[in-house]
């Protein structure tokens, strides 16, 4: 029987002993807690698209808090091209669930992100983004500025 538990302890530290630091690495390294959370959002996506199945909406909030927080490191290290992605999907995951005005701000923030890292991809698809979810809440105004 010790044998057995010895066995069964020692799987277990090897085990943790390879999870434990990649778990550490992704919570820590913004850029890949931000396409963790891009694959997820992704995935929710086509899987709606695919079946009409909305049941994923677990998956969504984890991409959601994946995003805020890799968007608050990337912003607290100034990487403003990497901020800008992160906003853009952030705000892409309050689009869908019609939470206009977050979306608008958060496509706000992207766009500003964008214009101070000079990246002008970036800077249109936030514009893009905004002037879809102005629409979306029927304030055309705001929306045609932002479309041209």
């Amino acid at each position: 029987m010790d044998g057995f538990i010895c066995r069964a302890f020692f799987i277990g530290l090897v085990v943790y002993s390879l999870v434990y630091p990649q778990l550490t690495f992704t919570q820590s390294d913004p850029l890949t807690l931000q396409q963790q959370a891009i694959r997820r959002m992704d995935n929710v996506i086509e899987t709606f698209r695919k079946t009409g199945d909305i049941s994923s909406a677990g998956e969504l909030a984890q991409a959601e808090r994946e995003l805020a927080l890799s968007n608050q490191m990337l912003e607290e290290r100034s990487d403003w091209s990497a901020l800008a992605l992160g906003l853009i999907k952030h705000g892409s995951i309050q689009r869908l669930r019609s939470n206009w005005s977050l979306a608008i701000e958060l496509y706000g923030r992207a766009g500003e992100a964008a214009r101070r890292a000079g990246n002008v991809a970036y800077q249109a698809d936030a514009l893009a983004w905004g002037a879809l979810a102005e629409w979306s809440r029927r304030n055309l105004g705001p929306a045609m500025t932002n479309a041209t």
